[in-house]
């Protein structure tokens, strides 16, 4: 095909944008991106584009070149763009810049210099993680989360308040000096726009047992962590409901069991994994494990409900997401799909919080962004919750009982 001339391409992206109802009521659909091919990039179903990476050399965040292109065909659109920085791996110049005042004002400088000379409307600080080991060889120290406020106070007055600063975070408060989640994280509230709750990769060949890589709340078995847990937290902590955007996968986790898991009971997602175990794991969030949305749809009939044999699909009706098994390999996929997504987006809107985020956009292939899309148009039926005295209670917002949707 013929490529569009950038004026071209900004031309399509208006019209694009003219009838768009996303963001119209301030809810945010933030969308990872990674490439430097943007043909397939839809801006007028997301209000945000965090562009990943950025890494810190020597104290200065690098400036990817996409960006010179990405800037004004997204800004024609009406669509933000945030440089990400730092990401799994990525994060080993954050600790040894932070760590002394004349790193931090070099990093400072240096993104905002980075800020005026793209045109980008803001960062996202992807540090994993402040104060906690990250990618195996990655320096951090129990002072990480009080240097990492430092810098940010001093971000926010050198860039003021039209710029964005967000971060993408665990589902647990940052790291304090005791090396146990801060129980008062509210001067971050005051630095960041938002912070983009990074509830996926949450059980994984890291862990014993297979297990679903974003829950909505826990199941019967794995980790405590997940999307409820990480909303209760945060706010808990400090961080104001309409600061707080929930991360969605656009991919699943593979692993293997060790028995069929066939004739499993859909919520009996948790059995004995092949090469499991419970040490520090150098590949993050299981990267290696990781299959796109695109490249599990093969396995599904077209109505995304029935899996195609020898796959076998199940629903767990705790966790609010599906898996997938092989009843001849014993491969086991947890996912996210269109149901599951859109049950994602109800609680944030039944919540009263900011958005939704997704890792990442080009493992879509079409099906799953416009899911999150419909936040807008669910907001505005829903209209404004009255809370009142006893807050926001997620039990009134978690689904139960079979899928509706």
């Amino acid at each position: 095909m013929k490529l569009l001339t950038l004026s071209a391409l900004a031309g399509v992206l208006i019209s694009q944008a003219a009838a768009r109802a996303v963001g119209s009521d301030g809810k945010l659909v933030v969308g990872y991106w990674m490439s430097d091919d943007m043909s397939t990039l839809d801006f007028s179903k997301v209000t945000h584009i965090n562009y990943a990476f950025s890494t810190i050399q020597n104290g200065v965040p690098s400036s990817p070149a996409t960006l010179k292109k990405l800037v004004p065909a997204a800004h024609a659109a009406d669509t933000k763009v945030l440089l990400s920085i730092g990401g799994w791996g990525g994060g080993n110049g954050f600790t040894p810049s932070f760590n002394n005042s004349a790193g931090r004002a070099k990093f400072v400088a240096a993104t905002k210099k980075l800020i005026d000379d793209t045109g980008i409307d803001g960062v996202d600080i992807d540090w994993e993680y402040p104060g906690e080991p990250g990618a195996c060889g990655q320096p951090y120290a129990l002072s990480d989360t009080k240097n990492f406020l430092t810098v940010l106070k001093q971000l926010r007055a050198a860039i003021g308040e039209e710029k964005l600063i967000t971060a993408a975070t665990a589902t647990h408060p940052f790291f304090d000096e005791s090396g146990k989640p801060s129980k008062d994280i509210s001067a971050f509230a005051k630095v960041f726009d938002w912070i983009n709750l990074m509830s996926y990769d949450l059980n994984g060949i890291w862990g014993l047992t297979t297990g679903p890589n974003a829950p909505m709340i826990k199941g019967l078995g794995g980790v405590k962590a997940s999307v409820v847990q990480g909303v209760t937290d945060w706010h808990k902590a400090g961080m104001p409901i309409d600061q707080i955007v929930v991360g969605t996968p656009f991919y699943g986790h593979n692993m293997t069991s060790i028995k069929s898991m066939a004739k499993n009971a859909g919520t009996h997602e948790y059995d004995p994994v092949q090469g499991g175990n419970t040490g520090h794991n150098c590949n993050g969030g299981g990267f290696s494990t990781e299959t796109g949305w695109q490249d599990i749809i093969p396995y599904l009939y077209k109505n995304r409900t029935t899996a195609i044999p020898p796959w076998v699909r199940k629903f767990d009706t705790i966790t609010r997401t599906p898996w997938l098994t092989n009843s001849e390999t014993n491969e086991f996929i947890s996912y996210d799909d269109p149901i599951s997504l859109a049950e994602k987006v109800d609680y944030v809107v039944c919540m009263d919080l900011l958005g939704v985020m997704t890792w990442e956009l080009s493992l879509d292939n079409g099906e799953l962004l416009p899911v999150l899309n419909q936040i807008s148009e669910k907001a505005a039926k829903h209209g404004k919750s009255k809370h009142g005295k006893h807050g926001h209670d997620s039990s009134k917002c978690i689904p139960t009982g079979p899928v509706t949707h």
